[in-house]
């Protein structure tokens, strides 16, 4: 077992006991005629430093779809703005960063629910980046904001939505329906692959409480920080793994098996390490190189989690 410890997650008294749920209880209340098809991916394997590395294909869970970005997160957004629709929401709001791709993949959702869309960004002397122009040209309202702490700015975007009678999206698309959809993807992994370890980077720790759910067993699994604090990504684990439910012994297992460590590098800053398959240089390309510096203490199998690409 990798010597890189973690405090413990659930060390928290009154955190919910004797509950036992598996992914076959994992149903999501709200079941839509998808507009938007979302994949099966395929697990593709990699030789680094003469050992093979398997590498679980996220970021093609959208390829049917051309105005979608490569992002799996967006395998859950896609239930949620599709309930929000049934009740009446109309206008969507999100508050995006410059790098992250949740922005263009809301703007694309919108489109194909016929919703308005404003996302909220921190402003730069170059314009708005690459991803927010394309989500403008598929119809969102760009709201620029002058650079601030990311709860200030989301405030900001959340009072201007409002203000339209609109409704705010959770930063960084934190939900149960993002759990359990990704969860339920990550059911179809063999359980010949998870003896081993799983590399995975961790934004706001969504996309890896899905995979910690979803799994059918868990190999020690190492969470590369994309830039959140350690303590902001534990809270947002225990949260969603408090919704979903899960039994004391699979908080146990998932105690005894995660491991998260600190960003590599600065948030912004991308990655240019060689990736052989398509990534996002401010995110998965970064947990792709510590994998590749670690591999040789690996427990193998190792299966990479790569969530996406940039655009």
């Amino acid at each position: 077992m990798l010597a890189i410890g973690s405090t413990s997650l659930f060390d928290m008294p009154s955190y919910r006991k004797g509950h036992t749920v598996y992914l076959d209880q994992l149903e999501l209340d709200f079941r839509p005629k998808r507009k938007v098809v979302f994949l099966s991916t395929p697990i593709e394997s990699y030789a680094i430093n003469g050992k093979e590395i398997y590498v679980k294909r996220e970021d093609l869970c959208c390829r049917d779809s051309p105005n979608m970005p490569p992002l799996a997160k967006l395998r859950g957004a896609s239930i949620l703005l599709e309930k929000l629709k049934a009740q009446g929401v109309e206008i969507l709001g999100n508050q995006d960063t410059r790098v992250s791709m949740s922005g263009l993949g809301v703007a694309a959702l919108c489109k194909e629910l016929s919703m308005s869309c404003i996302l909220g960004y921190p402003d730069g002397r170059e314009g708005a980046p690459v991803h927010l122009q394309k989500a403008q040209e598929l119809g969102a309202e760009l709201y620029p904001l002058r650079p601030n702490y990311i709860r200030i700015l989301y405030a900001q975007t959340k009072k201007y939505v409002e203000g339209k009678k609109g409704y705010m999206l959770p930063f960084g698309l934190v939900c149960a329906e993002s759990v359990l959809a990704v969860a339920e993807e990550a059911s179809t992994v063999p359980d010949e692959l998870l003896t081993g370890t799983l590399v995975i980077c961790v934004g706001t720790g969504t996309m890896l409480t899905g995979v910690l759910l979803g799994l059918r067993r868990l190999p020690v699994v190492v969470g590369i920080s994309s830039g959140m604090s350690l303590a902001n990504q534990e809270r947002n684990i225990r949260r969603l793994l408090f919704e979903a439910n899960v039994s004391q012994a699979r908080l146990s297992e998932i105690n005894d098996k995660l491991r998260l460590l600190p960003a590599i590098m600065p948030y912004s800053e991308e990655c240019e390490f060689e990736v052989p398959f398509p990534t996002h240089k401010n995110y998965d390309a970064k947990a792709w190189l510590w994998l590749c510096q670690h591999v040789d203490e690996l427990e193998p199998p190792v299966l990479f989690w790569n969530i996406g690409a940039g655009c």
